[in-house]
């Protein structure tokens, strides 16, 4: 009875952890995110960045699918739109990348927390995680159609 004791305190105490980890590159995730999102949003309405596409052109595109958006104005899928950056609107997606790469440095920072508890099937569903996070972020795994 006592072992059994033993590990469910070792598992609440490693999801007080876990939980405590998440929350931290959460908030530092959503106000970085958001003040690139913002930044990056003021400098494509100014035109200080010259944007890929141009902000009268937005209202035409509202209603295509994202085969067609990124195909008709030339954006490259994947990893690839990160060579666009100098670009005031596609600089925003940066501030997306930023809020969900958050939870990509939440897993990252699991990992040594797991090694640390010798929890090796936990930092074996991490690495999954995260092989599957940069798979889907690269295009080379999707769902759906």
């Amino acid at each position: 009875m006592k072992h059994h004791q033993e590990q469910i305190e070792r598992h609440r105490e490693l999801s007080r952890d876990i939980n405590k980890v998440f929350a931290s590159m959460e908030t530092l995730g959503v106000r970085i995110g958001l003040a690139v999102v913002i930044s990056a949003f003021v400098l494509y309405l100014t035109n200080i960045l010259p944007p890929v596409i141009p902000i009268a052109d937005l209202i035409t595109l509202v209603s295509v699918d994202a085969s067609t958006f990124t195909s008709t104005n030339h954006i490259p899928v994947g990893w690839a739109w990160l060579r666009l950056m100098g670009h005031g609107d596609i600089l925003s997606l940066a501030g997306i990348m930023v809020l969900l790469g958050s939870i990509f440095l939440a897993y990252l920072a699991l990992i040594p927390l797991c090694l640390r508890r010798k929890d090796f099937i936990y930092l074996a569903l991490v690495i999954v995680q995260l092989a599957v996070f940069v798979l889907a972020g690269g295009g080379w795994i999707t769902a759906g159609h």
